[in-house]
C-alpha cells in the first residue's frame, strides 16, 4: 500500500492535469475493490498511463484496462447501492448505528454522502467484514477501526424496536402480491445483504 501511494503521488506530480486525476480516481476505486491482485494491477495500470498518457483511453482492448474498468464498476455500483441499502437503528437519542458487510471497501465512498444527508444526527456505519466504521458526530466524519464485537452492544437494543416493527408493517402493506417479482428483487437487492436490511431480514 505504501509503494502504491508513493507511485500514485509521483505520477500525479509528474503529470499535473485533469487526466491524471481521472487515473488516480480509477486506481483508488480499484484499490478499494479488495481483490487480491488489485495492488499489482494498479501498478501495471499506472505504468501504462505514465507511458502512454491520454492515448491510453484508446486502449480499450488492453487486458489491464479491461480488468481495471471491471473492478471500478463493481466498487462504484456497490457504493451506489448501499446509499439505499443502509438501515439505521436508533441506539440513543439522535444517535444511530448501522452494520453492513459489503463485498468491497466502500466506506471511503459513502462517508461524504451520509455526512451530508444526516448532518443533524450522530451515526456509525460499521463494516463488519473489515472492522472499520464511519463515525459522525454532527460535525466531523471519520473512518476508524471498530471491532466486530462492538456491534453486539446494539443487537438487542429496544430503543428502535417499535420503529423497526412499523417499518416492516409498512413494507408488507405496500407489497402488491400480484406484482411480486422475487427474481428482480434479488437482482436489485442481492440476498447476501438482507440480514442487515430491516424489511427483509429474518
Amino acid at each position: 500500500m505504501i509503494f502504491f501511494s508513493f507511485f500514485t503521488i509521483f505520477y500525479i506530480i509528474s503529470r499535473p492535469n485533469n487526466y491524471c486525476l481521472i487515473n488516480y480516481n480509477q486506481s483508488n476505486a480499484a484499490y478499494l475493490s479488495d481483490f487480491r491482485d488489485a495492488d499489482t494491477l494498479i501498478l501495471k495500470y499506472l505504468n501504462l498511463c505514465y507511458r502512454h498518457g491520454p492515448s491510453i483511453n484508446l486502449a480499450k482492448n488492453n487486458d489491464i484496462i479491461i480488468k481495471i474498468d471491471k473492478y471500478v464498476k463493481k466498487v462504484y455500483r456497490e457504493a451506489h447501492n448501499f446509499e439505499g441499502f443502509i438501515r439505521f437503528k436508533q441506539v440513543a437519542p439522535m444517535s444511530f448505528y448501522s452494520s453492513i458487510e459489503p463485498d468491497h471497501n466502500i466506506l471511503p465512498l459513502l462517508i461524504d454522502f451520509f455526512a451530508k444527508r444526516f448532518s443533524d444526527q450522530n451515526f456509525i456505519i460499521h463494516d463488519l467484514k473489515r472492522d472499520k466504521a464511519i463515525a459522525y458526530n454532527m460535525d466531523t466524519a471519520i473512518i476508524t477501526n471498530l471491532d466486530r464485537e462492538y456491534s453486539k452492544r446494539f443487537e438487542h437494543s429496544d430503543c428502535d424496536g417499535e420503529f423497526e416493527s412499523l417499518w416492516k408493517t409498512f413494507y408488507k402493506a405496500t407489497d402488491i402480491k400480484e406484482r411480486e417479482n422475487l427474481r428482480l428483487q434479488r437482482q436489485l437487492m442481492p440476498k447476501r445483504y438482507w440480514k442487515h436490511i430491516t424489511e427483509v431480514k429474518n
